[in-house]
């Protein structure tokens, strides 16, 4: 049987009618799957019957050797692990889907995923969140960018918001009355977050400075071009009051990231107030399966990350009592 045949409509059909999956992850499938189809034809394999095991372990091989340009996290410069082990799991998807739909191919369970090491969990303290708003506070010359930057990083450890969700934070996920905020989080997954009264009214603020010229600092343009109603936009022109993007988010800390590791000795990234506020709730005795809905992770072994954190920490802890 033709892979065409099969790739890309009556795979998608899979996973949007059985597997219900939502569009991004599909789209993400199809991508790596289709990627993975066109090293085949290079290879003058065109029959789903025809594929080897040992076709996707030399594609595996292929990804790994494939340069991605070098980090901080990958010197090396080379595709990240959990690239290719995503690759290799939307290949795996691939093969469940032909085995069930027409008995073809390889079987999907022995194809294994390439291990990923654990990231290590760094988070944020006190004194570490102050210091960055007062860099901002000090560093900033603009005032409505500063506002706007001062804010951003105020949502990421009140709320424990994604990146990407609060890029996509809207005037109107926030209710008057109401600290509960439904957002969209990842893989379109719908959530509750809480927003403290002082978060509300800071945003409220922040609003208000928009809508008033005479607030904004003089190079801020006077009218915005576009408004969708995000809360945190563009300042400058000609993007004025477009949609936030992340470039501008990882420009932000790149500002102050280099001061900030030569203070503290580690990174960090908004990522960080994740992981320092669940931390906190473990040690506060908040239960696993409630953390789990509050982060919006979809897998209970990434919040137990948390506890395993919290237990060394205890062992330092016990530890460093001394002995009577």
């Amino acid at each position: 049987m033709e892979i065409k045949s099969a790739f890309p409509e009556k795979f998608k059909e899979y996973m949007v009618f059985v597997k219900r999956w939502k569009e991004k992850p599909i789209e993400e499938n199809i991508r790596n799957v289709q990627r993975f189809i066109n090293r085949l034809e290079e290879k003058k394999i065109n029959e789903i019957e025809t594929i080897q095991f040992r076709d996707i372990l030399e594609y595996q091989i292929y990804l790994s050797q494939q340069k991605a340009g070098a980090t901080s996290r990958n010197p090396g410069g080379l595709l990240a692990a959990s690239t290719v082990q995503h690759n290799i799991s939307s290949i795996k998807n691939f093969f469940k889907f032909t085995n069930s739909y027409y008995d073809l191919g390889i079987s999907a369970t022995r194809i294994e995923l390439p291990k990923v090491a654990k990231p290590k969990v760094n988070f944020m303290s006190h004194e570490e969140i102050v210091w960055i708003l007062n860099y901002i506070e000090e560093h900033t010359l603009r005032y409505d960018i500063k506002i706007r930057n001062l804010l951003i990083i105020k949502t990421a450890f009140i709320t424990w918001m994604r990146k990407e969700e609060i890029l996509n934070l809207k005037f109107s996920d926030i209710r008057e009355g109401s600290n509960e905020v439904q957002i969209i989080g990842k893989w379109d997954k719908v959530r509750t977050v809480f927003f403290s009264d002082s978060l509300k009214k800071d945003i409220e603020n922040y609003r208000k400075l928009r809508q008033n010229p005479r607030k904004r600092s003089k190079r801020a343009p006077q009218k915005p071009k576009h408004d969708w109603g995000y809360v945190f936009v563009c300042h400058s022109d000609p993007y004025y009051g477009q949609h936030l993007s992340e470039t501008s988010i990882h420009n932000l800390a790149t500002e102050f990231k280099k001061p900030f590791k030569e203070k503290f000795g580690h990174w960090f990234s908004l990522h960080s107030f994740r992981h320092g506020f669940a931390t906190e709730a473990i040690k506060a005795g908040t239960q696993i399966a409630l953390l789990k809905e509050l982060l919006g992770h979809s897998d209970i072994s990434t919040t137990m990350r948390y506890v395993h954190l919290n237990n060394q920490d205890l062992l330092k802890a016990r530890c460093s009592i001394p002995k009577v």
